[in-house]
């Protein structure tokens, strides 16, 4: 939350078909390639660091300032 509030908002709103896309496309990933977690696809893994991460709490983020400029 930090990084992305310390970019300024018109960053944001200038690419903002580049983020819908982008995020549009991790959820996709999760579906095609999603790792298990609770017997559920919620999560893209980065294979040999062990990371997981969770495309639906990017989109908490940056589907309102997406809408937002739509």
């Amino acid at each position: 939350m930090l990084v992305v509030a310390s970019v300024d908002y018109r960053v944001l709103t200038s690419s903002h078909w580049y983020i819908y896309a982008g995020l549009i496309l991790a959820l996709i990933l999760v579906l095609v390639a999603g790792a298990l977690g609770n017997e559920t696809r919620r999560w893209i893994e980065i294979p040999g660091i062990g990371i997981r991460i969770q495309p639906s709490e990017f989109g908490r983020i940056f589907l309102p300032v997406t809408f937002g400029q739509f």
